[in-house]
C-alpha cells in the first residue's frame, strides 16, 4: 500500500525537476526532451554515493532548518 502511493509523489516530484531543468536552459527546451528516467538514475545514484561518503547523522546535521529553531516548535494553543 505504501509504495503504491508514493509512486505518484515520486512521478510528480520527477515531472517538478524536468520542468525546472527544462527553464533553466539558456535554448528552449520541450519538457519531453528530457528523460524523467534519467534523473531518477542520477539522483539514485547521488544519494547511494552521499550515504557512502557520509553517515546518516551527519547528513541530517548538514541540512540547515527553514526558519530556524524558534519557528520548529510546538504551536501554542491560545485560549
Amino acid at each position: 500500500m505504501f509504495q503504491a502511493s508514493l509512486c505518484p509523489v515520486l512521478f510528480n516530484a520527477l515531472q517538478l525537476v524536468r520542468g525546472c531543468i527544462t527553464a533553466g536552459r539558456p535554448e528552449p527546451t520541450a519538457v519531453e526532451e528530457v528523460s524523467a528516467e534519467q534523473i531518477f538514475a542520477d539522483v539514485t545514484r547521488d544519494l547511494i554515493g552521499l550515504h557512502e561518503v557520509l553517515t546518516v547523522d551527519e547528513v541530517t546535521d548538514s541540512v540547515p532548518v527553514p526558519g530556524g529553531d524558534e519557528r520548529v516548535r510546538e504551536p501554542s494553543i491560545n485560549k
